[in-house]
């Protein structure tokens, strides 16, 4: 389907490497995101997932949120840093994994539950209220030269853990979510 990767579907890559049980390797993120042309090392998979995170569980206290704004910076700001975001209900332990190359705007949207309710996570957040999660946050200051939370993200949907995900490919490539253009 990619440009220089296998002529497979991605999503197809995606759920077939899931069922495999098998570690994700660079390789297998090359395959899976060949259609965005992100090629990656295993060195740097290793150096992505070992950025420093920031776990966040009082997500209802003011203090809590000025300390999300203190570590990414705001959603006004002129800079905005990417990174990736995990939600994890404290009680389930049901996951979500989300990425965003504006992470302070999209965050933003989840606190103030501005953003539409549908999928899986945002009418979960919307009924169990976000003092029921706890937030995980991977700024990555450092793109290589290509959208890392897009790699990132990806690494964390070949994860059966993360069920409140239902696409297993980052940035849908599918079109399934896409309007129908009409010329």
């Amino acid at each position: 389907m990619g440009h220089s990767g296998p002529k497979q579907h991605s999503h197809r890559l995606a759920v077939e490497h899931m069922k495999s049980n098998k570690p994700v390797t660079a390789k297998i993120i090359n395959d899976i995101l060949a259609y965005c042309d992100i090629s990656i090392s295993d060195e740097i998979l290793k150096d992505l997932l070992n950025s420093p995170r920031f776990v966040f569980n009082d997500l209802n206290k003011d203090e809590t949120i000025k300390s999300i704004k203190d570590k990414i910076g705001s959603y006004s700001g002129k800079i905005q840093i990417p990174g990736v975001y995990i939600f994890r209900h404290k009680v389930t332990g049901q996951k979500y994994v989300g990425s965003s190359s504006q992470l302070a705007v999209r965050l933003n949207g989840y606190l103030k539950e501005t953003h539409k309710p549908i999928g899986q996570l945002i009418p979960l957040l919307n009924k169990e209220k976000l003092s029921n999660f706890v937030l995980e946050v991977i700024p990555l200051c450092n793109n290589y030269g290509f959208r890392s939370e897009i790699v990132l993200e990806q690494y964390f949907l070949l994860d059966p853990s993360f069920n409140l995900n239902t696409i297993r490919v980052v940035n849908n490539p599918s079109g399934s979510n896409a309007k129908p253009l009409y010329m």
